[in-house]
């Protein structure tokens, strides 16, 4: 199983995949890792044991959102082709969980970061274009979800509970909304659904994630779910 979820800041993508962490442990049998850095500046750390020292200070953070955009273009590409797989995995394997991945990139990239426009070096659609051929050559089970909520929503989040080193900017709410869903559309990801949580819990979120995944398990995630990954 790989899934890679995408959405807007704030639209809760990171929640639904903390657990989902949580509900693989429990019907899986194993820990699986959540790849959540792939847009400046969490671009640091990589469990499954993030010890203090490996996570980026305030002043690191810095740092990396001071480096040129031809620096920031080429340190997010080498992360983006790290995660995408490159060869088939092994049988019965359990897959990954992404957040954002290739698309946060290709959405922030251009809008906030300086890099990766049309034609220029490191054009992002193009490297789009062949992270997904990858994913649909290497990981064809991967399921794309689309995480997103209304704009009065998110605003609301981002007042009420303010992510540190946050991105996104008031103003740019529904351009990102829309950006997300016309790359949701567009990707040649053929395993895809969308979860709306602007009047959802996470847990009634959550359980929306299982009823929408039921088509896209594997065998082998079917096989762990009755022997609880014995």
């Amino acid at each position: 199983m790989d899934i890679l979820a995408i959405g807007c800041e704030y639209s809760g993508t990171t929640t639904l995949l903390e657990r989902l962490q949580e509900w693989m442990l429990e019907n899986l049998g194993q820990h699986t890792i959540i790849h959540d850095h792939f847009k400046l500046p969490h671009a640091s750390g990589h469990p499954p044991i993030d010890p203090p020292e490996i996570i980026l200070t305030s002043e690191e953070k810095s740092q990396v959102m001071a480096m040129t955009p031809k620096v920031k273009e080429i340190f997010t590409r080498y992360a983006l082709y790290y995660h995408t797989p490159s060869e088939l995995g092994k049988s019965g394997e359990i897959g990954s969980i992404r957040s954002g991945h290739h698309i946060d990139d290709l959405i922030y990239g251009p809008h906030y970061f300086g890099y990766g426009g049309p034609e220029e070096p490191g054009d992002r659609r193009v490297e789009a274009q062949q992270i997904e051929q990858q994913l649909n050559d290497y990981a064809p089970g991967t399921v794309l979800v689309l995480v997103k909520a209304s704009p009065t929503i998110i605003r609301r989040r981002m007042q009420d509970d303010t992510h540190e080193s946050s991105v996104i900017r008031d103003q740019d709410v529904e351009f990102l909304l829309c950006r997300f869903e016309e790359e949701f559309h567009r990707s040649s990801i053929p395993n895809k659904f969308v979860l709306d949580t602007t009047e959802s819990t996470p847990k009634l979120t959550f359980q929306q994630f299982l009823v929408e995944m039921e088509p896209y398990w594997s065998e082998a995630d079917r096989l762990r779910m009755l022997t609880k990954g014995a």
